[in-house]
């Protein structure tokens, strides 16, 4: 009798055991359920297939901080969230203050979100870039999610990567006002440059916390670097 009831209360426990296990894995599993179906959206076509993006989206997440973050202040847009780098245990923006973030969850490193953090925002709109592919399918059940191929329509210029932004969050009149303002200060400093650097090399280096670092060619500042001294 004794090993009867031995054998039901541990065969209870078990259950029990199990049952708690599911529960607690369940309360930390990224949702399933529809995401939200907005009353006004536009389709949107992208790398991975197609999202229908809220009108004016009001909690934007940003996958990456210089790619996508930076031209998203510059159109106005303060996201919810966005993932940025951190090197030597510091937490860095790509050049970003702190008033420009100030704010802003991080929820994760690029190419590596957090979707629990993701969950916590509760965004209306994530934008990211090819390399987080691998997420799309959980990204897309938590909000409308857009991903961009960074090599074929942000890359090669950062004008162009900023209208592509712009059309995503209905903000191309705010993008073609900031561009027509940086060409302004381009030709103020065409005007004072004029020739002085005609036939000078220019090198150029990055500086973070105490180091010296030499950036990729394709980074965006070169095309900006090299503005005022186009001659067109």
């Amino acid at each position: 009798m004794d090993r009867l009831l031995k054998s039901f209360f541990l065969m209870a426990f078990s259950l029990l055991l199990i049952s708690s296990c599911y529960f607690f894995i369940q309360g930390f599993k990224p949702s399933t359920e529809p995401q939200k179906v907005f009353s006004e959206c536009r389709t949107i076509r992208h790398e991975l297939g197609q999202a229908c993006v809220p009108v004016e989206p009001k909690r934007v997440v940003a996958l990456h901080p210089k790619i996508l973050l930076d031209p998203l202040l510059a159109l106005g847009i303060q996201p919810v969230g966005a993932t940025a780098d951190y090197w030597q245990g510091k937490t860095h923006w790509g050049g970003l203050s702190s008033d420009q973030v100030a704010g802003i969850e991080v929820i994760g490193q690029p190419y590596q979100p957090s979707l629990e953090k993701l969950l916590m925002v509760k965004p209306d709109l994530i934008i990211g870039l090819d390399g987080d592919a691998p997420y799309y399918s959980l990204l897309s059940t938590i909000a409308p999610t857009v991903l961009f191929n960074y090599e074929t329509q942000l890359q090669p210029s950062f004008r162009e990567s900023l209208r592509s932004l712009a059309q995503i969050v209905d903000r191309e009149a705010e993008a073609e006002a900031f561009l027509g303002q940086y060409q302004k200060k381009i030709e103020a400093l065409k005007a004072q440059i004029q020739d002085r650097l005609e036939g000078k090399e220019v090198s150029i280096l990055g500086y973070n916390d105490e180091n010296f670092w030499i950036p990729d060619y394709h980074a965006y500042f070169f095309q900006i670097f090299n503005d005022p001294w186009d001659k067109d």
